[in-house]
């Protein structure tokens, strides 16, 4: 049983030792390592991790592209080299508690099984040292990834510890398609966990820093298109609920609108839906004109 932990890069360097520091400081230093992708840094980003190499604390992997490449490109390097049962992504603005290795391999030895996608646990804000959202319920094993949204059973962020197989296998599904061109790791984990449930343990697994603003940059465009796909994901989940499945196609409407994109209808998924969505979608895009 083995696990990656891996972090996507773009002029990064300033959170970049925290990240590695978190993982260095681990209750277990077997059968995990880090792999960073490193998106066209121009920053000191490979003499940091030239350093953190030579140290020898940790298995490192490092990757770099010469040029920019969009984020699903970023996934898909990653999972060409990750051969680990699990792996667990992590915005670079993100850390570690230190018992995160030990606490998900002991978990999935125990209890995982071709029946889950993965783990579920929490995301602990840095400041307060709180988790997003508070707690899983006491008796709740496992879960559907939307349902813990569309069902209140939890209103925070939540950190997934995935199965590398079928992490890889839906980016490959998904290669040459809307999805790829405007890729979202959102969007792929409910994919993935749209059939298969997750373990669910209500555990810190993550830290998250607001104060650190990392988003790898995209422009304004990619944006609303990002979002737009995922929309239209959103409308066909099957664990969801019409409240939400109807919330996502006024939020595709909203994002048609902004994109000028004038097929919107045969683009949807859900057409009787999308239709039934245009006049609070219009109404939402007006009334964000309205606060600017």
């Amino acid at each position: 049983m083995s696990l990656t932990v891996f972090t996507i890069v773009h002029n990064h360097a300033n959170t970049l030792r925290r990240v590695y520091e978190s993982l260095s400081t681990q209750t277990v230093s077997d059968n995990f390592e880090w792999l960073v992708i490193d998106n066209a840094s121009s920053d000191f980003t490979l003499e940091l991790v030239d350093g953190f190499i030579r140290e020898s604390r940790i298995p490192i992997k490092y990757i770099p592209f010469a040029d920019m490449s969009p984020l699903y490109e970023c996934w898909k390097k990653a999972y060409s080299v990750i051969e680990s049962d699990l792996s667990f992504h992590i915005s670079p603005e993100c850390f570690l508690p230190d018992n995160i290795v030990e606490l998900t391999l002991s978990c999935w030895a125990a209890k995982g099984s071709g029946r889950y996608a993965g783990i579920a646990g929490l995301i602990y804000e840095a400041e307060t040292d709180s988790p997003t959202g508070g707690h899983f319920p006491d008796d709740m094993e496992s879960c559907f990834l939307n349902d813990l949204k569309t069902r209140g059973i939890h209103r925070g962020e939540v950190a997934t510890v995935m199965r590398s197989d079928l992490v890889r296998k839906a980016l490959h599904d998904i290669s040459g398609t809307a999805r790829a061109k405007y890729f979202s790791p959102e969007g792929l984990f409910l994919q993935i966990c749209d059939t298969l449930p997750l373990l669910v343990i209500d555990r810190n697994l993550l830290y998250i820093d607001r104060f650190e603003k990392t988003d790898m940059p995209t422009d304004s465009i990619q944006r609303h298109k990002i979002l737009a796909e995922l929309s239209r994901q959103q409308m066909c989940l099957r664990h969801s609920t019409p409240l939400h499945r109807m919330r996502a196609a006024i939020v595709y409407i909203y994002e048609c609108i902004h994109l000028s994109e004038r097929r919107w209808l045969s683009g949807s998924p859900r057409k009787l839906m999308t239709l039934a969505a245009a006049l609070p979608g219009l109404l939402l895009y007006a009334y964000r004109r309205l606060l600017k």
